[in-house]
């Protein structure tokens, strides 16, 4: 059973307080450290799933067709990620990540009202339990996107699956490289030209 976002972004609190996290840092042994550092990795990955899809929400009811009747055009912003960036004080690529992995992990509706899985599942059940980071979802959402078109879908869900479980904990330039090997398998021939 999934934990609701709010009470997982409460634990994660409650195990940032039991790391250390309340306390100066300069007081903290090593070991302190590193359990208070990880248990704020931890808090802001809650915090980012917990947010994804009220992003992806906002950017829905801030469609270009809605006019003056879009969200973001009603609170004076030209655009969701204006409106998301000035009310979180995120960058712009921050709030453009928030609402394109928060629509890539929404579950989505068929023409008839039916209720459809979200576009990358995996990365979708990755966020919600906490353990891919919005940087490394934005990432491998990116690259099987701009797959999509040339790269049979079965492969791509398995080449999800398995960029899901290798990311977490990996430095950008490790991700770039899992990410620049899984384009090469996939996609051979595109990958030659550049």
């Amino acid at each position: 059973m999934d934990i609701d976002p709010l009470t997982g972004i409460a634990q994660a609190l409650a195990a940032l307080d039991a790391a250390g996290g309340g306390r100066s840092p300069e007081s903290l042994t090593a070991g302190e450290l590193l359990q208070v550092n990880a248990a704020f990795g931890a808090l802001k990955r809650q915090v980012d799933a917990a947010f994804m899809p009220v992003a992806a929400e906002i950017a829905r009811q801030s469609r270009a067709e809605l006019g003056r009747d879009s969200l973001a055009k009603k609170q004076g912003f030209r655009t969701p990620v204006a409106l998301i960036q000035a009310t979180t004080g995120s960058s712009v690529g921050e709030a453009i990540k928030l609402v394109q992995v928060g629509e890539a992990t929404a579950p989505r509706a068929s023409l008839t009202g039916e209720t459809l899985p979200p576009k990358h599942p995996h990365v979708a059940a990755a966020v919600a339990a906490s353990t891919l980071s919005i940087t490394s979802s934005h990432a491998i959402v990116r690259l099987l996107d701009r797959l999509a078109g040339r790269v049979d879908a079965a492969m791509l869900d398995d080449a999800e699956r398995v960029l899901v479980r290798r990311a977490p904990g990996l430095r950008a330039d490790e991700l770039s490289r899992l990410l620049t090997h899984a384009e090469a398998e996939l996609d051979p021939d595109g990958i030659a030209p550049r």
